[in-house]
């Protein structure tokens, strides 16, 4: 069965390489409209957990994603958010909705970022969660994240966050806190077309999680790969970028429970 889903991969790749190769032939990422550096996508995959970091994105943006968990119905995710840069600040909204009509978790954030300098952001963020199941009651949560974001040069950064520093409760009076978790994030440029990548997620008295990767651009084409620990798992990441648009496809395999794949679009501004 991975042999099967191995080779039908590896296919794909090779004609989307193949197509892209073509493409850029006649439309060069030089003349984009919107300037978009390695170093906007690193810090762009680090805000999902570290709100510090978008003060330090290029462009605006506007980005939707969906996600189909082990190929089942009922694991299905989708995701939309936007960040708004205004001078040093950044504003971010976004809603993940998981699950579907029978059992599902909803979660709506709002952030505020601002830069001090050029290499030092802090962020803040808060969250309403929402969760049901078929014969109970929904269960209402609210917490918040904290985050600090540092550029040591212009190749690299370090990010740190908080989420649930207060140790809020499930259902705002529940007896079950919600989980604390820390979130570390790093990546250094080498030269133009190399972005190496780690990030760690410590969730208190419970899980602890490393990931590690490489992004590399080619012309308009942004490919990503990352290895995760201590459950075995492996990312592959395509990415196209077409004047305002950033258009990706990526799959994860998580063993023993399959495959995880994903569909998003960046509109840049």
């Amino acid at each position: 069965m991975f042999r099967k889903y191995a080779a039908r991969l590896l296919l794909f790749f090779f004609c989307f390489i193949r197509i892209v190769n073509a493409f850029s032939d006649t439309v060069p990422l030089a003349v984009s409209s919107i300037k978009y550096s390695l170093i906007d996508d690193g810090l762009r995959m680090s805000a999902a957990e570290n709100m510090a970091a978008n003060a330090f994105v290029g462009p605006s943006y506007l980005h939707a994603g969906f996600e189909n968990r082990f190929c089942l119905r009922e694991l299905m995710s989708e995701e939309l958010d936007a960040v708004f840069r205004y001078g040093q600040n950044a504003f971010a909204v976004s809603a993940t909705y998981s699950g579907y009509r029978f059992y599902g978790e909803m979660s709506l954030a709002a952030g505020f970022s601002r830069s001090f300098g050029k290499h030092v952001a802090v962020g803040l963020r808060a969250y309403y969660l929402m969760s049901h199941a078929a014969e109970c009651s929904p269960i209402h949560s609210f917490t918040f994240d904290v985050s600090l974001y540092a550029r040591a040069g212009p190749n690299c950064g370090i990010g740190f966050a908080v989420y649930n520093p207060a140790r809020l409760k499930y259902g705002v009076v529940g007896k079950v806190p919600l989980p604390v978790k820390l979130h570390w994030d790093f990546n250094y440029r080498i030269g133009n077309n190399v972005l190496l990548l780690a990030m760690a997620d410590w969730e208190l008295k419970t899980r602890f999680a490393f990931s590690a990767g490489v992004k590399y651009r080619v012309k308009c084409l942004l490919l990503t790969a990352m290895a995760r620990l201590p459950d075995p798992s492996g990312d592959v990441r395509i990415d196209l970028l077409y004047k305002r648009f950033l258009f990706g496809v990526s799959c994860r395999y998580l063993y023993p429970l399959g495959f995880i794949p994903r569909a998003e679009v960046t509109i840049l501004f």
